[in-house]
């Protein structure tokens, strides 16, 4: 299925709009340390990342590939990134971080990734990273749509794509969650048997695509292939690809902290699990299966939504940074995962309606886009 330019697929956009609430609920964390299921419910965000990854995919391997089109897009993604660090920089100053006046600094802090003390732009690592991909995107897309000999098992699965496809898959794979697996295993069996345990990282360099973001190429590979695949595989087998995913991220966390409960630590490392990929495909695949209508009222929630996830994106952590201590603060006693939530549905509301606005206006409009 072929996607056309200005065609929309309203459950992708229904898919965001849930992955944009989990980054918000995450960010936010105002949970029991104590209780079990804010602890399973913090789990749940390591899949939203990856949606979007997934998502983007697939709407990036089922429509036709311009490469002038898409230099236009990388660029004008930059330069909202950009912006977006100017207004981050205006935003904290005024709030007190500090300020030496260098140019330099001001340059290299807007335009080569550097960050700012005291100004929060430590998210920003998605836009590095989704900058990555789509700067490898055009040879993505060549190894995903070249069309050559049998390729066996996988063909048999997803027909139509070359050993090419395969061979980037099984690289990236290796290098990231199978490297990530190996080391937790070999970590166990140290304990178990009381010996230093085996140091594998240093196995990543040789990744022809460094460690760092490659692993959003996986996602971002499977998003386009799920998609095509997305009418062979059942709600149910969605939700049970879903709930392996959360009870091995689940064990996981178990594994690194000694305790079922949240206690304020994240899961290390949360993208990099092949439990990770479960969940993201499972939620990937439920989404879908939803069939969303822009004829019915949850469609034109999730179009509205969905189109402006970006502007949600870079408006939470300002959001959270003035509503904590006046807001969010002075109910910290109750905090949980359902204050959490309702804290964050406030977040995500507020950025979505400042989005709407922005997008009105001419000269920011590509700043709030989805």
């Amino acid at each position: 299925m072929h996607l056309t330019k200005k065609e929309r697929n309203l459950s992708l956009d229904f898919l965001k709009a849930c992955a944009i609430f989990l980054v918000v609920f995450y960010h936010n964390s105002q949970l029991n340390p104590d209780s079990f299921i804010d602890n399973l419910f913090m789990l749940l965000p390591n899949a939203a990342v990856p949606c979007f990854f997934m998502a983007s995919g697939a709407v990036f391997f089922n429509r036709s590939f311009h490469l002038r089109r898409h230099i236009l897009r990388m660029l004008r993604f930059y330069l909202v990134m950009v912006a977006w660090k100017a207004a981050y920089l205006v935003f904290y100053l005024f709030w007190g971080a500090p300020f030496d006046g260098s140019l330099r600094k001001i340059l290299s802090y807007l335009f080569l990734f550097q960050t700012w003390d005291g100004v929060g732009t430590a998210h920003f690592w998605f836009m590095e990273a989704m900058l990555t991909v789509l700067l490898a995107a055009p040879f993505l897309y060549f190894c995903y749509h070249t069309n050559s000999e049998d390729c066996g098992l996988a063909g048999r699965i997803f027909p139509g794509h070359s050993p090419l496809l395969w061979y980037l898959l099984t690289i990236l794979f290796v290098f990231n969650q199978l490297t990530a697996a190996g080391g937790l295993l070999i970590h166990l069996l140290s304990v178990l048997l009381g010996k230093p345990a085996l140091d594998v990282t240093p196995f990543a360099e040789i990744n022809p695509f460094s460690f760092r973001y490659s692993d959003y190429f996986t996602y971002y590979l499977l998003g386009g292939l799920l998609f095509e695949q997305k009418n062979r595989i059942s709600i149910k087998a969605a939700i049970s690809i879903a709930a392996a995913g959360i009870t091995g991220l689940l064990l996981i966390k178990y594994i690194q902290t000694g305790s079922l409960r949240w206690e304020g630590i994240l899961l290390q490392n949360g993208y990099y699990w092949i439990s990770t990929m479960l969940l993201a495909a499972g939620l990937f695949l439920m989404a879908l299966h939803l069939k969303v209508s822009g004829q019915t009222r949850l469609g034109r929630l999730a179009k509205i939504a969905g189109s402006s996830t970006m502007g949600i994106f870079y408006l939470h952590i300002p959001l959270i940074f003035i509503l904590t201590p006046r807001l969010f603060e002075p109910v910290s006693g109750w905090n949980s995962w359902l204050l959490n939530a309702a804290e964050s549905f406030f977040i995500c509301l507020i950025a979505l309606m400042i989005s709407r606005a922005g997008r009105h206006i001419p000269a920011l409009n590509r700043l709030f886009g989805g």
